[in-house]
């Protein structure tokens, strides 16, 4: 394989089966939220997306047995 044919552009390829959850706890981070919700989306047929007002919400999410979880939240820069 040349070096070119690893960059080249490859027709859109849907990935059945898998479950992905795109969520978050920070709705500032709607904007990266959105545009990597755009591309799972491309890929895969089952994809659910949601912001959550608190970590149980989202430990009951993660009881639907999610392949994929995507998660957003802020941290501080002590790493909270």
């Amino acid at each position: 394989m040349k070096i070119a044919e690893l960059f080249a552009r490859r027709p859109k390829q849907i990935i059945k089966g898998s479950r992905v959850l795109v969520c978050g706890l920070d709705f500032s981070l709607r904007e990266l939220f959105e545009a990597d919700l755009s591309v799972y989306s491309r890929h895969y047929q089952s994809v659910d997306a949601a912001f959550f007002s608190s970590i149980s919400d989202l430990l009951g999410a993660l009881e639907r047995a999610y392949d994929i979880v995507h998660f957003f939240c802020g941290l501080s820069p002590e790493g909270l």
